[in-house]
């Protein structure tokens, strides 16, 4: 999930497993750098995901997860 101009993203009930992003940030979400957009996920499950730089599963400046599994990321 890209969401390079600041939007927020809300992720609900998905399972982002075994992503990458070889070549930039955040493997499974990206949603920007510092003061951008805002990240919520729920009943979700994380896995496996890498990135070649920062955020192996999400870049985002503000990140909510709840009720959810997030793991080798």
């Amino acid at each position: 999930i890209y969401a390079a101009d600041g939007s927020d993203v809300a992720i609900s009930g998905a399972s982002l497993i075994g992503r990458n992003s070889a070549t930039q940030s955040g493997g499974a979400v990206y949603a920007g750098f510092s003061g951008q957009g805002d990240v919520s996920i729920e009943d979700s499950t994380i896995t496996n995901n890498s990135a070649g730089y920062s955020g192996g599963a999400i870049q985002a400046d503000n990140v909510t997860i709840a009720a959810s599994r997030v793991r080798a990321n």
